[in-house]
């Protein structure tokens, strides 16, 4: 579908992680008439520092969402649904019920309904404990085994789409392990995020007694795919992965490199609310992907990883002393 500088986006976790990368990537392509929602209750300082120096309409609580498709929803062309609570050690199952599966129903019959451009986050947590594969095929999709309350209500939403034959009509992207500068998320920061903020505190970094691998997608590279897909008529749920699983132990090396430091490793046992409902490996399947991407000619490739890496140190330097 063809997009116009001045046509209608809703970003929905408008104030979160991601949405800050894609709504900075919007910007630089040059839209800058985007409403964004996020639930008040939960936001904090990070938060609104991922705001800062964006371009954007409105930020709005997402208790206003229905009023505001109700009274605007002829000018949207295109939701990239970003919101959710993405705890994985949650334990409030009505929190996740309303507010990543309840939600994510209503807006996507909404856009449907009104064809507008629907993107939205789904996630690699539902595979589980990996033992099943990392396939996007949707006939493999039931055989999956989620291991926390965050990931089922992703399962959940997938399966909403997949049981009313509505693929064709959306894009959901099966997110990897995003990274970046992501200090909005509180217990959730990415590794690279926590090794930075650890070697600066200790000089040393705290890793598992076990072994985990796992796909780590960087964020700026999840923002340019998203938004170069609001032009195009991409349909499916398909992962979203390098392909590449990379040990945390690797992972936490290319930042002591990225920050000059030697590398300084404290073992720890792995936390008992963490046995039973932790993916030790990751890794993405990504024929589908590949295809979508040649048959609608994007213009897309991932960035390396120490590269990333690296990218996302200096950012993380830049609002702290080190």
């Amino acid at each position: 579908m063809a997009m116009n500088h001045d046509d209608l986006i809703v970003v929905t976790g408008g104030a979160g992680f991601i949405a800050r990368y894609v709504v900075k990537e919007l910007n630089q392509r040059n839209y800058h008439r985007i409403v964004l929602f996020d639930r008040y209750d939960r936001l904090t300082q990070q938060h609104f520092e991922n705001l800062r120096g964006l371009s954007y309409s409105s930020l709005k609580s997402s208790e206003n969402l229905e009023a505001f498709f109700d009274a605007e929803g002829d000018q949207i062309k295109c939701v990239i649904h970003l919101a959710a609570n993405s705890n994985t050690t949650g334990t409030d199952p009505n929190d996740y019920l309303e507010n990543n599966y309840e939600l994510s129903k209503f807006i996507a019959d909404f856009c449907i309904e009104e064809k507008i451009r629907f993107i939205y986050a789904s996630s690699a947590s539902i595979y589980g404990d990996g033992s099943m594969g990392f396939s996007d095929d949707p006939k493999k999709f039931k055989e999956n085994r989620p291991l926390n309350l965050y990931a089922w209500s992703k399962y959940l939403f997938d399966q909403y789409i997949y049981d009313n034959n509505l693929e064709e009509k959306v894009l959901g992207l099966r997110f990897f392990n995003v990274f970046g500068q992501d200090r909005s998320k509180a217990d959730m920061q990415c590794i690279i995020t926590k090794t930075f903020n650890k070697i600066c505190e200790k000089k040393k970094v705290e890793i598992f007694d076990v072994e985990s691998t796992r796909d780590f997608v960087f964020v700026k590279d999840v923002a340019r795919f998203i938004v170069e897909s609001i032009g195009k008529s991409s349909s499916g749920i398909l992962n979203f992965g390098t392909g590449v699983s990379t040990p945390f132990r690797q992972v936490c090396e290319m930042v002591f490199e990225a920050m000059d430091h030697p590398p300084q490793f404290e073992k720890i046992s792995m936390p008992s609310h963490l046995i039973g409902k932790y993916q030790y490996h990751t890794q993405s399947k990504n024929g589908r992907l590949d295809e979508m991407i040649e048959k609608h000619h994007y213009n897309f490739k991932f960035t390396p990883l120490q590269e990333a890496i690296q990218d996302t140190i200096e950012e993380l330097k830049s609002q702290t002393c080190v």
